[in-house]
């Protein structure tokens, strides 16, 4: 009887994970939705990730720009937390990201995605970070995939 207990609780468990999709496959959904994008042609740069651990809570990256360049980030993941991600330049000096007034924080298949968008007028280094405020107790191990994709504007 215990143990018949313990299968259906197993099966349950699985059933209900099956429902739900993973943080890879959100992230690949979001991925394929942009680079079909008919009216922009975006470039996936590539995906940054980065876990909560210990008392490191962001993830820093650099990557250098060229003038004219369109970037568009997405944060995912799966978190009560409060996430953010700031683009600054090389003094420091906030750019863009989570917290411009034109940026969407909204939920994509239970995950938390926030998204910005920036044009770059001049070359520049970015100074990315990314990760979750502190002050949320279920931050540790929190997983964290920053999507950057890119447009070059085109010379005539």
């Amino acid at each position: 009887m215990r143990t018949l207990l313990i299968i259906i609780c197993l099966i349950g468990i699985r059933l209900h994970a099956n429902g739900q999709r993973s943080l890879e496959e959100v992230h690949d959904r979001i991925k394929e939705s942009q680079l079909s994008d008919e009216k922009f042609k975006w470039k996936h740069f590539g995906t940054l990730n980065f876990e909560v651990a210990g008392t490191q809570n962001a993830g820093d990256y650099k990557l250098n720009i060229e003038a004219g360049t369109t970037v568009r980030m997405y944060l995912l993941s799966k978190t009560e937390c409060i996430t953010y991600f700031d683009v600054r330049d090389p003094q420091t000096r906030y750019v863009f990201g989570s917290n411009n007034k034109n940026s969407l924080e909204t939920e994509v298949e239970g995950f938390k995605a926030t998204t910005a968008v920036y044009t770059y007028e001049k070359d520049a280094t970015m100074a990315i970070r990314f990760g979750v405020r502190w002050g949320c107790p279920r931050m540790q191990r929190t997983k964290l995939k920053l999507l950057v994709f890119y447009q070059i504007k085109e010379t005539e």
